[in-house]
């Protein structure tokens, strides 16, 4: 953990890690990175102890990504 880090409230914290999020989330992205890397966070930020991910291709739900479901 950074020496700054220590001192932040657990809000200006958050607030930190929205703007690292923003800041990746603007580079160019392919959607197969993007909902990787948009599940990854999400599953992260809301502490969930089982998830998955399923995406449309062809007309079908198929699953992408999944955590202990």
């Amino acid at each position: 953990m950074f020496e700054d880090q220590k001192t932040m409230t657990p809000c200006q914290n958050n607030y930190d890690k929205l703007l690292q999020a923003i800041d990746f989330f603007s580079q160019s992205l392919h959607l197969e990175q993007l909902s990787y890397y948009g599940y990854e966070m999400m599953h992260h930020l809301l502490g969930l102890d089982k998830s998955c991910l399923f995406i449309r291709e062809n007309g079908r739900y198929l699953l992408k990504y999944e955590k202990r479901y």
